[in-house]
């Protein structure tokens, strides 16, 4: 079978957000408080650092382990396809609609560490690079993992359904860690100080932009595979966190995203207490 039409799942990923783990939060401009624990936080000489800390923490703890992994992954896998022969590997691991029709699940995964040439591989390994290690410190290592595998799999559930053309290339799963990203920047605008936060946002949103408009003046790109992987690490973002609410009474950030809160309304509604934070 000829690869001549292979799409190609790649992108200049949001270039340039990898520094928000180091932006500065300002959450004394947050929301939900009253007027008189607005005024007492206000004259709170240690406001900032003793909210910044918590907040700028997990940001600082946390590495970029699995980023490597993937990394290291698609590197791996290429050498595999270099010695085996690409062509051969890319036939047995590649989205090809007609072989999953016969039950070749597998292909749902394994397209995502497949690459068609150096120039794809280089392209995908800086773009994750880039990403992988702000949204792996922002959410942590199972949000991070959950977010990546949900991404691939939107990935491929989209080129599957809307294109025929056989596809391979892990930035589908790249532009759902953009999506993840833009999901947090859109939640904690107001957090963000002098603008950070919009201008973060407004910023990944350009990204996606530029990528759509060149992948319609590159006729490889699997597009759809891009907008499935985008749309499915948002959503998975959106539905796992982190969603931090502030407790001014106290000088806590506690994370509750939607899941916890149905569990939360769940466990309620049947006589138990809050999960434990």
């Amino acid at each position: 079978m000829s690869f001549g039409l292979l799409r190609l799942n790649c992108g200049v990923a949001a270039l340039g957000v990898a520094t928000i783990g180091r932006s500065k939060l300002d959450v004394t401009r947050g929301k939900g408080r009253s007027s008189s624990s607005r005024r007492e936080w206000e004259r709170s000489e240690d406001r900032e650092p003793h909210i910044l800390e918590r907040l700028l923490a997990p940001f600082r703890d946390r590495g970029r382990f699995w980023t490597n992994v993937f990394l290291a992954a698609n590197i791996v896998v290429f050498m595999g396809q270099l010695a085996l022969g690409s062509d051969r590997v890319v036939m047995w691991g590649a989205k090809v609609n007609e072989f999953i029709d016969q039950g070749q699940y597998w292909r749902f995964i394994t397209a995502n560490f497949l690459h068609s040439g150096v120039s794809h591989l280089l392209m995908n390994c800086y773009s994750l690079n880039n990403v992988g290690p702000s949204w792996e410190r922002i959410a942590g290592a199972p949000r991070f993992l959950t977010v990546y595998a949900a991404a691939s799999l939107a990935t491929v559930l989209a080129s599957y359904s809307f294109t025929p053309q056989p596809s391979v290339g892990a930035s589908g799963a790249i532009f759902g860690l953009v999506g993840a990203l833009t999901v947090f920047s859109y939640r904690y605008m107001r957090l963000f100080r002098s603008g950070e936060g919009r201008e973060l946002f407004n910023s990944l949103v350009r990204t996606v932009a530029v990528n759509a408009l060149l992948g319609v003046a590159i006729q490889r790109w699997d597009n759809w595979g891009h907008a499935g992987g985008f749309l499915g690490g948002a959503a998975a973002a959106w539905i796992l966190g982190p969603s931090y609410e502030v407790n001014y009474y106290a000088g806590l950030m506690v994370d509750r995203p939607p899941l916890r809160r149905l569990l939360d309304q769940f466990d309620k509604s049947n006589g138990k207490k809050d999960t434990p934070l």
